[in-house]
């Protein structure tokens, strides 16, 4: 009844975009039907014999963009995602699975120098627990509301002091892994070269609450700069460290561990031509636990590539490829555990037919695996699909 309920808002988004796709009203309706195959519905690794299945998915994507006054504007973006599978053994409902995914943010200008950003971001979903890796997927979803005001010091230079708090729930087996998280940070952003270049210095000070009694207090410090060397490349770049308290309960004894952890990121863009994008982004740092119960934190090592490329005035091909790699230190460890590492590998393929200005047929294949190094639960997943996609 609940993802009935839940339907009712976006087919009326739907219809109303439909009736008005003509017009030159500021919102945006795109659909995508499709119908695929997966070879790995709950997520399980080999030794659980996982289940495939052929699936019919709807992906609904509303944005709406407005300005309420002069001073004033008004940005809202959703997407929901259902999926029936249609051949699942699942007796308990799961086959069927509604994610929705919303953003809205609200800006106002109080002066010509000062202006204020209120933003909402809500997203949910289905992933794995290393806390508990043989169970599959479980769902979840993340809230997180921000407030950032900036004030222009002089035509070169901006202060901005952006607040937010998060809160993170996961299925009832696993909410231990639920957590809060409160974040204050001061940026100051100075442009040194006028729509080339620009740098920044960032403080931002967070603490988080886990579920189990345990604590992760952190202040970051970093600097970066963002550079278009010219019209095809362009480059960004940030660097610094973090120093991170945990506070935990380990055998019954109030522990306290701290450190000193690098922050690394940068990222590269690369357009050839006009019909041609390519990506490069990669990143180290030291974050919250985010999908196990027995560690405090953990350093996560990213890197994802990213190519598009326009064949033809219809026909546009993309594929990104995403490594992650998690290394959770025994220290970190609240009931007296080793050190660990996980290690998280996507690849994925579109190719996509403009049939004609509203139209168009899509196809995916996507691969997914992951592999821990303290169990024999690794897993992957195939998928394969077809879709059809309005744009109104």
């Amino acid at each position: 009844m609940k993802r009935r309920q839940l339907l009712i808002p976006v087919l009326a988004g739907l219809i109303v975009g439909q009736i008005f796709a003509e017009g030159e009203l500021p919102f945006t309706v795109v659909n995508t039907l499709r119908f695929g195959f997966d070879d790995n519905v709950d997520i399980k690794s080999k030794s659980n014999n996982p289940e495939s299945s052929t699936y019919i998915e709807d992906l609904v994507e509303l944005s709406f963009q407005a300005t309420l006054s002069g001073r004033t504007d008004l940005v809202f973006k959703s997407r929901f995602r259902y999926r029936k599978d249609l051949n699942s053994d699942d007796d308990d409902g799961s086959e069927n699975d509604f994610y929705p995914n919303l953003y809205t943010v609200l800006t106002h200008s109080v002066s010509p120098r000062l202006w204020v950003q209120l933003s909402d971001t809500y997203t949910s979903g289905n992933k794995t627990s290393s806390s508990s890796p043989a169970s599959g997927g479980y769902d979840y979803f993340e809230n997180t509301f921000s407030f950032k005001p900036s004030y222009a010091l002089s035509h070169k230079d901006r202060l901005s002091a952006p607040i937010s708090y998060m809160i993170r729930r996961n299925d009832q087996k696993l909410e231990d892994e639920d957590a809060d998280i409160i974040s204050a940070g001061l940026t100051w952003r100075r442009t040194l070269s006028p729509q080339r270049t620009w740098a920044a210095l960032n403080l931002t000070q967070s603490a988080t609450e886990y579920n189990r009694d345990s604590t992760k207090d952190s202040t970051r410090i970093t600097a970066e700069i963002s550079h278009t060397f010219n019209p095809e490349w362009h480059g960004r770049l940030e660097g610094g460290f973090s120093l991170d308290q945990r506070d935990f309960v380990r055998t019954g004894t109030n522990e306290t561990t701290s450190g000193m952890h690098p922050i690394f990121e940068a990222g590269l863009t690369y357009n050839p031509s006009p019909r041609t994008r390519l990506s490069a982004d990669l990143s180290r740092k030291y974050t919250d636990s985010n999908g196990t119960a027995s560690y405090v934190g953990e350093t996560v090592s990213q890197l994802k590539l990213g190519a598009q490329h326009d064949f033809t005035a219809k026909i546009m091909g993309k594929v990104t490829a995403l490594y992650r790699n998690k290394e959770r230190e025994a220290q970190d460890h609240e009931r007296g555990g080793a050190a660990t590492n996980e290690e998280r590998f996507n690849l994925n393929f579109l190719l996509r037919y403009k049939v004609n200005r509203l139209n168009f047929i899509d196809m995916n294949l996507r691969h997914s695996q992951k592999a821990y190094d303290d169990s024999d639960n690794n897993w992957d997943q195939n998928m394969f699909d077809i879709g059809w996609r309005v744009e109104l």
